[in-house]
């Protein structure tokens, strides 16, 4: 497809638009069923962005089954050693992947890089902002509290793992940090700092991440980086019960699906090596990450098998993300420790996996 760089509403579903500003590089709104929920604030270093900056690529993508769809961007911002800001947003189902890159060739005279900051206007009832957990492999419980004018739930040195917002009608938003967690935190290698906050702003809430802060009267260092996020929607009728769960069955073990069927694995009940299972430090967990090749390649076999038969429907329950710290996982085995989670993973995996069953038209089911 070829660019266009005057779009309205670039992406669009039956309960969704995503809009970008061609007069504002970097600035996107996301409205779900007719209101908009989430307006994604320009990458920006300091006074200067995305959003003084020159858009170079504005390109929507829709694959042939209008299952999935993308929206690339890059924008040029001519000032200092002129920045590139490369964005990637694909969208299936009921959730967006979204990867940020940003070139930056030397240094950056400015008081920070802020990364795809995010404004939620309207109403809110209430919001949880979950933290990246000290030394634990699960992802905690949130909690919940009310939306309140003036108010700040979070501020640190370190990306939240998750904020869930709550409207009157019980639909849940999500906006969760991606899993290359070990990125977010790249200020502590290069002798910075950064700062994460939400709050409440005068038009919604407000979700800011800068992501470096040199120190005073020194210079953002060059170095090209790359954010990974993800945002996310659920109605409260969207709960779905399955019964009848047998156990993934264990790498290497074949298993025979009947056509026409509907098969449900339990994804806890399955027998992991130990180098699949989540790690930190010296703790091992009882659950596998789906970073590791092992996992990734044997529910593709299943996936592949399952759809080759022809069954009407798989299903996978209990596959929660969780977080992990083993370097090989993510095919770094130099490094010593690279904190990382598998929520993206996971709904990579829920879109190969739907596509792949649609082929022989079966349904993926039981994800998040």
């Amino acid at each position: 497809m070829m660019d266009d760089l005057s779009h309205g509403p670039v992406l669009a579903a039956d309960s969704w638009e995503l809009h970008a500003d061609s007069g504002c590089p970097g600035k996107i709104s996301f409205k779900l069923d007719g209101s908009e929920v989430m307006k994604l604030q320009p990458v920006s270093f300091g006074v200067v962005g995305e959003a003084t900056g020159i858009l170079k690529k504005c390109r929507e993508h829709v694959t042939l089954d209008d299952s999935t769809h993308s929206l690339e961007t890059m924008t040029l911002v001519p000032f200092g050693p002129e920045p590139l800001v490369s964005r990637k947003i694909e969208i299936f189902g009921n959730s967006a992947q979204i990867v940020t890159d940003v070139e930056l060739r030397h240094d950056m005279q400015s008081e920070s890089m802020s990364i795809d900051g995010m404004l939620f206007p309207g109403e809110w009832k209430r919001i949880s902002v979950v933290p990246v957990p000290a030394d634990e492999f699960t992802v905690p419980e949130p909690v919940w509290q009310g939306v309140k004018a003036d108010t700040g739930y979070y501020e640190s040195d370190h990306p939240f793992l998750v904020c869930l917002l709550e409207d009157a009608q019980g639909k849940i938003f999500e906006v969760g940090t991606g899993d290359d967690l070990w990125r977010w935190r790249c200020a502590e290698r290069v002798g910075c700092v950064s700062n994460f906050t939400v709050s409440s702003a005068s038009d919604g809430i407000e979700i800011v991440r800068k992501v470096i802060i040199p120190p005073e009267g020194t210079a953002i260092p060059p170095g090209n980086r790359r954010f990974k996020w993800y945002f996310s929607w659920k109605s409260p009728q969207e709960t779905e019960a399955f019964n009848n769960a047998v156990p993934l069955p264990s790498p290497g073990k074949k298993y025979h699906f009947a056509k026409d069927s509907d098969t449900i694995f339990d994804f806890t009940a399955c027998k992991w090596p130990e180098n699949a299972l989540c790690k930190i430090g010296n703790k091992t967990s009882e659950f596998a990450c789906w970073h590791s090749s092992i996992v990734s390649k044997h529910l593709r076999y299943l996936v592949r098998a399952a759809s080759a038969a022809k069954v009407k429907s798989l299903t996978i329950i209990n596959a929660s993300p969780h977080l992990c710290d083993v370097p090989s996982h993510l095919e770094r085995p130099n490094k010593k420790s690279l904190p990382h989670w598998d929520i993206m993973q996971i709904l990579a995996f829920r879109t190969w996996a739907s596509r792949q069953l649609a082929k022989n038209d079966g349904v993926f089911r039981g994800f998040p």
